[in-house]
């Protein structure tokens, strides 16, 4: 993540647990966490020093996910891809469907 960093990009690891798995691949939750990064982030990045002339691009947003991370941003993205332009996905491999080709209901 260090090295993604280094190109200018902001890396953040979202992480939720819940009871109920399904309620974690439904990826609501990352409604929350996407307006917050919007509204708060730059702000608390300043106020940790970091420089004042950086402001965050929140119009060209790139998500990743690792594994399960992988289905959870297929399934953010089938709702909400809004100001989505791209998504990396690592090995999204853990025996669910990372594409939505299985529904889920």
């Amino acid at each position: 993540m260090k090295r993604i960093a280094s190109h200018g990009y902001i890396v953040m690891d979202p992480w939720l647990t819940t009871p109920n798995p399904v309620d974690n691949y439904q990826a609501e939750w990352l409604v929350g966490v996407q307006e917050w990064v919007e509204e708060n982030l730059e702000g608390k990045l300043h106020e940790d020093g970091f420089n004042a002339e950086m402001h965050m691009d929140n119009e060209n947003v790139f998500l990743m996910g690792h594994s399960a991370g992988g289905h959870v941003i297929v399934e953010y993205l089938k709702h909400h891809c809004n100001k989505v332009k791209g998504h990396i996905l690592f090995s999204p491999v853990d025996g669910f469907d990372p594409f939505g080709l299985v529904d889920m209901f």
